[in-house]
């Protein structure tokens, strides 16, 4: 019995497929406590492949690879290796300013949040409040509950290094200023 060659999706459908997938998975592996060494690399990879196949996508806007750069950028930062996270901060940062118009609130907010946390990482603690203060400008012009409960949740996770104090002051302030 000859075998139906007739592909299930397009490639651009599995691109979108595999880009939200991997995306959801490379979060859990961000939101486990004690990753392994292995956990932190399917991590990267995980990241990475998100950003690949929504580039590949028939529907990937600029506000999409923003966002995976981002997602990039915080698996190294997660992982402690400041040069890519760096490399992929700076990324998300430029492609949001260049792109302005097709970025919503948020992702503003979390261009900054990619380079303070790479700051902070990298061990540039001035640099870093600098970002942090321009992220809660950013994060209040945010009117989606849903968008802050979120972007609220990625401020108080994972390492901020010697800033911490810091972000849970402002994970405060953005709570008590957006009647969550």
């Amino acid at each position: 019995m000859p075998v139906d060659e007739t592909p299930l999706y397009s490639l651009s459908k599995a691109n979108l497929f595999f880009a939200k997938s991997y995306n959801g998975v490379c979060w859990s592996y961000l939101g486990k406590d004690n990753r392994s060494t292995d956990d932190t690399a399917k991590m990267i990879n995980l990241a990475h492949a998100s950003l690949l196949h929504w580039s590949e996508s028939e529907v990937c806007t600029p506000a999409n690879l923003q966002r995976g750069e981002f997602l990039v950028s915080m698996a190294y930062s997660a992982a402690g290796r400041g040069e890519p996270a760096y490399y992929h901060a700076k990324r998300c940062f430029d492609l949001t300013f260049s792109e302005l118009g097709s970025m919503n609130p948020f992702d503003i907010a979390y261009a900054y949040m990619a380079m303070a946390r790479v700051s902070a990482l990298t061990g540039l603690d001035n640099e870093a409040k600098e970002y942090l203060s321009k992220m809660v400008d950013a994060a209040r012009a945010t009117q989606n509950k849903v968008d802050m409960k979120i972007f609220i949740g990625d401020l108080d996770s994972g390492n901020w290094y010697n800033v911490t104090d810091l972000v849970r002051e402002n994970v405060k302030l953005l709570i008590s200023t957006s009647d969550l």
